[in-house]
């Protein structure tokens, strides 16, 4: 039984066991981190990419939408009209994870360059999530 005010996960555990579990967001985009975890570091990451939004905006562009692919392998984003994959990160590359606290639609995720030593922030609008 869960304890009082925990978060259960709305997916059976066999949906990412056997599968994956697939949203559809907007990506804001992604920024260089510092450090590999933390609020602050999520927060400051979401603060760059809503200004770039509210630029982009300005000048008529949208956010685009894609899917976030988790599964027990991987987290991958994926262009939702061609199938193409725009990144993939197997778990194991991923530091951290975390909503804005204030902000419970922004999703993030921090993880290491395939073949580098840099972090990079991943920042999503979720509205239905």
């Amino acid at each position: 039984m869960p304890r009082r005010g925990s978060k259960a996960w709305q997916h059976p555990p066999d949906a990412l066991l056997n599968g994956h579990i697939l949203y559809t967001v907007k990506f804001l985009g992604e920024c260089v981190v510092e450090r590999t975890k933390g609020t602050e570091v999520v927060k400051e990451a979401i603060r760059k990419m809503k200004f770039n939004k509210h630029i982009k905006r300005a000048e008529g562009q949208k956010p685009p939408k894609v899917e976030l692919v988790i599964s027990a392998e991987a987290v991958c984003i994926l262009d939702p009209k061609s199938r193409t994959m725009l990144y993939r990160y197997p778990l194991h590359l991923i530091s951290y994870c975390a909503d804005d606290k204030s902000d419970k639609r922004m999703i993030t995720f921090i993880a290491k360059e395939q073949n580098g030593t840099r972090h990079f922030c991943y920042v999503f609008d979720s509205e239905k999530c």
